[in-house]
């Protein structure tokens, strides 16, 4: 039975008691709001982290493409620049010496440029067209002394090593995210339109 004399501490326990059940509540939304924050900044990390995973597949993707199409394209370059030579010209049949741009060579290429077309920046996929079509017909007017002077045919050997050295310059600005590099690039190269067939640039 409850007395006056008992009732204020009955009164001061409830109180006390539903004190304690509200401090355990807030408590409990605070560890659960702070539980939820570091959840969503897990996911968020773990994101992030993908991405750069990704991101880094991808650069070493293309560094892998692009420094073997460089390397394929760099020895029959050198070769058509090499027997392009008066030294080399003079020495009999050396037009047979010319490096021939086909079979599995030509295939690897070919190859090459798809996937650079797929991974690569479109300036670097411009680029390699350019170059590989500087190559063809360096290879081809090289084999025919018949048909063209050998200071042309020493002329289109050039052209194709610029334009190797543009496809290498393309493809290092490309790794490095160099925008500004590529489109410099590209507007160099609207100037060489026609070029390659050793026609001056103007409309077609």
């Amino acid at each position: 039975m409850t007395t006056p004399a008992t009732l204020p501490i009955l009164l001061a326990a409830a109180i006390g008691a539903g004190g304690a059940v509200v401090a355990q509540v807030i408590a409990a939304l605070f560890t659960a709001r702070r539980e939820a924050a570091r959840l969503e900044w897990e996911k968020s990390k773990q994101e992030h982290d993908w991405k750069l995973r990704e991101t880094d597949r991808l650069l070493a993707a293309k560094q892998a493409l692009y420094s073997r199409y460089i390397s394929l394209l760099y020895r029959p370059v050198m070769d058509t620049v090499q027997l392009t030579r008066k030294e080399y010209a003079s020495e009999a049949n050396w037009h047979d010496l010319v490096p021939a741009y086909v079979g599995s060579l030509a295939d690897e290429i070919d190859d090459l440029r798809w996937n650079v077309r797929l991974v690569g920046s479109p300036i670097v996929a411009e680029r390699v067209e350019f170059s590989n079509a500087a190559l063809l017909v360096a290879v081809s007017e090289a084999g025919r002394p018949d048909r063209t002077s050998l200071e042309k045919r020493r002329e289109f050997a050039e052209r194709a090593l610029a334009a190797w050295r543009q496809v290498s310059e393309a493809m290092r600005a490309d790794l490095r995210g160099d925008d500004a590099a590529l489109e410099q690039l590209h507007s160099r190269a609207v100037g060489q339109k026609g070029m390659i067939q050793g026609r001056e640039p103007g409309p077609d």
